[in-house]
């Protein structure tokens, strides 16, 4: 039988991570829902906390599902999950719990189940590039908020907070199932044509595949387990409150989604009046037009290395009397007191 192109899953399993790379930039909605409701901060960034911590637990049990049945299944049903729960979200004035048990729990389900697929095939897909493929399918996760920001305010101001739930519901919906439909592995004993591993790839992979008991029963897993779950809770931490941290760093008390326009980049300069080629900024995003500047530098695209290094790029520069160590402690209290969820 002829296999299909690894191209071909590649590219659709990067659309697949893409519309569900959208989870991070759930900053947007933050205020518009707390205004219109009367939610407070706390009560509405709970949502992103919900869905995040389901899509751990979820990836779990859709990764043991994806060996026995096949990743095409599991795309598919997590894509149905995740489109339908940000559908649902749509008719969140019924109650705040309504937003936690779709956008949340639903959501979240679908998010683990499809988010594993496209690393798991891929990497089978391309063993002479696993670290190439990895990245990219990973990328096109981040990539998603991207997109999804800047789209989302502009739906937000014309259409309302709600109704934009439902349109990217549907656009999630479409874009998942047809990048879950391609998913599938390798035939058996399938690998590059012409391609021979090299001894440096042959020493670095085990020689041959753990079950999840013996896996268990190493440090190693354990300790990778560990690096990523620091990696993970500081990139999340800063990702759901990107945005209120760069609107300080601006100087701006405007908010996403109502309207507002960033007034450092559409005036010409960058944060706190400073003139723009001083900042970054413009690469990043202030360089579009004023329509799209509630983007903030696209602060949801930023994983934790990213948003650190603008941070303290800003602090370094607009506070040249200051010592290193008082900039990263000073760093650090921002992090703190935007991350931690008061009750």
């Amino acid at each position: 039988m002829r296999s299909m192109n690894r191209w071909v899953i590649a590219t659709a399993g990067v659309f697949l991570q893409i519309a569900l790379g959208a989870v991070y930039a759930w900053s947007v909605f933050r205020t518009p829902l707390a205004k219109q409701f009367g939610w407070s901060i706390p009560e509405v960034t709970l949502t992103f906390t919900i869905s995040i911590f389901v899509l751990g637990i979820s990836a779990f049990f859709g990764g043991l599902w994806l060996t026995r049945s096949g990743p095409r299944i599991v795309a598919l049903s997590g894509g149905v999950l995740y489109g339908l729960g940000v559908f649902l979200a749509s008719f969140s004035d019924h109650g705040l719990w309504w937003l936690y048990l779709t956008y949340g729990v639903i959501g979240g389900i679908g998010l683990g189940f499809a988010y594993i697929v496209p690393v798991a095939v891929l990497v089978k897909w391309f063993p002479d590039r696993r670290g190439l493929i990895t990245g990219i399918a990973v990328g096109g996760f981040g990539a998603g908020a991207l997109i999804t920001a800047p789209v989302a305010t502009r739906l937000i101001q014309t259409v309302g907070v709600l109704h934009t739930f439902a349109y990217l519901g549907i656009a999630f919906l479409i874009v998942t199932v047809a990048g879950g439909s391609f998913m599938q592995n390798p035939p058996d004993g399938w690998k590059p044509a012409g391609w021979t591993p090299t001894a440096t790839q042959s020493a670095q992979r085990a020689k041959r595949d753990y079950t999840l008991r013996e896996a268990l029963a190493t440090w190693q897993w354990w300790a990778l387990w560990f690096l990523l779950f620091l990696n993970t809770s500081a990139g999340i931490s800063v990702i759901s409150q990107e945005a209120p941290m760069f609107q300080e760093l601006a100087g701006s008390a405007d908010v996403p989604g109502t309207g507002a326009r960033e007034r450092g980049c559409s005036s010409g300069h960058g944060w706190r009046g400073q003139p723009r080629q001083r900042i970054r900024a413009r690469i990043l995003g202030c360089g579009f037009r004023r329509d799209h500047a509630e983007s903030y530098i696209f602060r949801d695209v930023f994983d934790s290395g990213g948003a650190l290094l603008v941070l303290a790029e800003h602090y370094v520069r607009n506070h040249p009397h200051c010592g290193r160590l008082h900039h990263i402690a000073v760093l650090r209290r921002r992090i703190r007191d935007h991350a931690c969820v008061r009750g």
